[in-house]
């Protein structure tokens, strides 16, 4: 293998690297409390970094992309795990949709689920494939399963936001 780029940044240990399902993005995170967001510059030889996400208060140790959209979840010290999302009219603005409690102790890693082959309903859309389970696990000595569901909100019956449930395993 050749060496394509080093991405500097961080002021401490990065700790956890992913790519996003399209591989047009790259996240790290580090001892520093951060999540940083990359993407490829235009010649597609280097990257620059398009967001830092801030809001865990502990190192961030391990972060993970939804395998359908461009969706980060990142676990760390503070004993949390929060879901991080793209904001629809701002391209580049992240923020953090949700911070997931449950755990004792710091959270180590989260993994989505593998999708299922897909099905096709009668309508021809593909069925279980949109909202796969996270599972997570921690210091506490506990593996949590995560289950996402889609609530209406307040604005109207055709915006929905998002949530989700955890069960200890």
């Amino acid at each position: 293998m050749d060496l394509l780029a080093t991405l500097e940044g961080h002021e401490n240990e990065v700790k956890s690297v992913a790519w996003s399902h399209t591989g047009r993005l790259l996240a790290t995170c580090s001892r520093d409390k951060t999540v940083w967001i990359w993407t490829r510059t235009d010649d597609q030889q280097d990257f620059e970094c398009v967001a830092v996400l801030s809001g865990h208060s502990q190192d961030v140790k391990n972060v993970a992309w939804h395998p359908h959209r461009d969706e980060l979840v990142s676990c760390s010290y503070d004993d949390t795990v929060r879901t991080w999302v793209e904001e629809p009219s701002t391209p580049d603005e992240w923020s953090c949709a949700e911070c997931l409690e449950g755990h004792g102790a710091t959270v180590w890693m989260a993994a989505f689920e593998k999708s299922p082959p897909s099905t096709a309903s009668s309508s021809g859309a593909e069925q279980g494939t949109e909202n796969p389970r996270l599972a997570t696990c921690g210091d506490d000595y506990n593996i949590r399963i995560w289950k996402y569901h889609k609530l209406p909100t307040d604005t109207g019956p055709s915006e929905e936001s998002r949530r989700w449930e955890g069960d200890m395993a």
